[in-house]
């Protein structure tokens, strides 16, 4: 933060982006550095509110965990090709709607 005043953003590509925020809210003395991230956890979800967060990419780890498994009982049960490519929905998530995200 010190060596590169004119940073302007920062993306975490893993769960750790609310180690980042931490940083920037007490690094950035008043200025703002965007930040996007993935991972609805625990830590990401409070610094969202919070706004040291500005994005959170949620990769619906639900829907991907029921996609693996039904391609396992696809192949060993049902004995199909398995699917080259499983498309899942993201979402981006604000402090504005996350809490229609979780409910």
């Amino acid at each position: 933060m010190k060596e590169n005043d004119n940073l302007r953003g920062i993306f975490v590509t893993n769960a750790w982006t609310h180690a980042v925020a931490r940083l920037i809210h007490s690094h950035t003395e008043g200025r703002k550095v965007c930040l996007l991230g993935y991972d609805l956890v625990e830590k990401n979800l409070r610094y969202l509110e919070q706004g040291p967060i500005d994005f959170l990419i949620s990769q619906r780890p639900e829907m991907q965990g029921y996609e693996g498994i039904y391609c396992l009982y696809e192949s060993v049960v049902l004995r199909e090709t398995v699917k080259q490519r499983i498309m899942v929905p993201i979402n981006i998530l604000t402090k504005d709607n996350v809490k229609y995200y979780q409910s």
